[in-house]
């Protein structure tokens, strides 16, 4: 078996919607120049064509925005647009945010987090656009 190795021409554009902004900022501080931070997606008023390579949400985002981010990810098919949510190590993760796995998001990471295992996370998110783009998909985007 063969890896697909997510090499981008660009640094990918991440969507941030997190309740908290300490929370923005810590992500962003994490990861540096490797990736294109956007906040946008949060705004009602964002327009609608804007590229995104994943979207990073909390579990208030993800319930607040649920709807948003199943249509983006619609949009974005046939190709897999990925869907990262961060929750708070220190609480349980409610049976409901589980459910979500699969549906409106691919990856659950516990915070805090080292900045290794999140570009790893962020790194197999990306993996999986690129092997939905290799697999033949046409690379339509939103």
């Amino acid at each position: 078996m063969t890896a697909i190795r997510y090499v981008p021409q660009k640094p990918p554009v991440m969507a941030i919607a997190l309740a908290n902004r300490a929370n923005t900022d810590l992500l962003q501080r994490m990861l540096g120049d490797d990736f294109h931070i956007q906040e946008t997606f949060a705004e009602e008023s964002a327009e609608p064509h804007v590229t995104v390579d994943l979207i990073v949400v909390d579990t208030a985002s993800l319930k607040h925005y649920w709807e948003r981010i199943l249509d983006l990810r619609r949009r974005a098919a046939p190709l897999i647009l990925p869907v990262l949510l961060v929750v708070d190590s220190r609480s349980r993760i409610p049976p409901r945010i589980t459910d979500e796995l699969g549906y409106s998001v691919n990856d659950i990471l516990r915070i805090p987090a080292t900045q290794l295992e999140l570009k790893a996370r962020i790194d197999n998110l990306l993996r999986l656009c690129a092997s939905s783009t290799a697999a033949g998909l046409s690379p339509r985007r939103y």
